[in-house]
């Protein structure tokens, strides 16, 4: 599976470079651009260190040379058409990383800064993607939009920081309750403790390494009370 960045007929040189930036955040280096504008110094500036993306860029001078290059693409539009619009009928960006195929290639295709995509070009993606924004002014910059899209898809490759198991959770709260045990006689106080205490290490998603140093912690306490 490859990703592809898709840019049609950018508009201004900045705008390209601030795109390459964001797709080497997320390890994505195959951009293409549709009849782009003209790639000047402020390009290569705003790219910083991203300047590869914009020198190795696949040049195109029509949507539909792009699409060849794809074996799937993904439009992107701020409008979401609900039933009121079959053209752009559209999914969330985490909806869109969870569901797309893994095999081939799959091109992100970001519109013109000043008018995004055209209802025709949508029609030819197989999946919109819409990013939920304030109805005021959902419209988001060109390098934003792709970034959050971008994040999506990387987002899974994010290795873990050790989730809690539900055995270090018990043994965390039980040594907890030990120490409630003994510093509070009172019945409803003592319910109480323990019930915060659990909630609050349920919502919280600490890691491994965190309730291990908690645990030790919570030991050295037992030791003093005892």
């Amino acid at each position: 599976m490859m990703f592809y960045a898709v840019f049609v007929q950018p508009e201004s040189p900045g705008n390209i470079g601030s795109l390459a930036r964001v797709m080497k955040n997320f390890d994505m280096e195959k951009l293409v651009l549709v009849d782009p504008c003209e790639i000047t110094e402020e390009t290569y500036k705003l790219a910083v260190h991203a300047k590869d993306v914009i020198e190795s860029a696949i040049i195109v001078n029509t949507f539909e040379e792009a699409l060849d290059l794809l074996d799937f693409s993904v439009g992107t539009t701020s409008v979401y058409g609900g039933k009121h619009s079959v053209y752009r009928i559209s999914i969330t960006p985490e909806e869109m990383a969870k569901n797309v195929s893994k095999k081939g290639n799959i091109g992100i295709v970001i519109g013109r800064e000043s008018s995004g995509l055209t209802n025709e070009e949508l029609l030819c993606c197989d999946v919109l993607v819409t990013i939920p924004a304030s109805e005021k002014y959902p419209v988001l910059n060109a390098a934003l939009a792709a970034g959050i899209i971008f994040y999506e898809i990387y987002k899974p490759k994010r290795k873990s920081t050790g989730k809690l198991s539900k055995l270090e959770k018990d043994l965390l709260i039980e040594d907890f309750n030990k120490i409630v045990d003994i510093v509070e006689k009172r019945d409803y106080k003592n319910r109480i403790a323990k019930l915060i205490f659990n909630r609050i290490i349920g919502r919280s998603f600490i890691t491994s390494r965190e309730s291990h140093t908690l645990k030790g912690i919570f030991r050295n306490i037992l030791k003093r009370l005892d």
